[in-house]
């Protein structure tokens, strides 16, 4: 059985990500990067199996971590997605990986 492990990343519960000038993308962004912080982050997010997000999560990085120059960018963009509900309408349909 494999280990389940959450981390919640920079958006909210229906999927918006912090807008740029907000207090919300203030209290994500605004820390100083610490590249020890960094480089552990990549480790876990580089060891996970899978990454389970909803579909305006899944389509928001979608549109942005291709292009991205961010250390999770490569990491996010090959790795293996299972995306709830994976349709418009709710109805989880048969395919769950995703790649973008």
């Amino acid at each position: 059985m494999r280990k389940l492990l959450a981390w919640a990343f920079m958006n909210s519960l229906d999927g918006l990500l912090a807008d740029e000038g907000t207090e919300y993308w203030q209290f994500c962004f605004g820390l100083p990067i610490d590249p020890a912080d960094t480089k552990q982050k990549v480790g876990f997010y580089q060891s996970a199996y899978a990454h389970i997000m909803g579909r305006a999560t899944s389509e928001a990085m979608a549109g942005a971590l291709p292009t991205a120059d961010h250390p999770f960018s490569p990491i996010m963009n090959a790795a293996r997605k299972v995306v709830f509900p994976d349709s418009e309408d709710g109805r989880v349909g048969q395919h769950h990986h995703r790649r973008w």
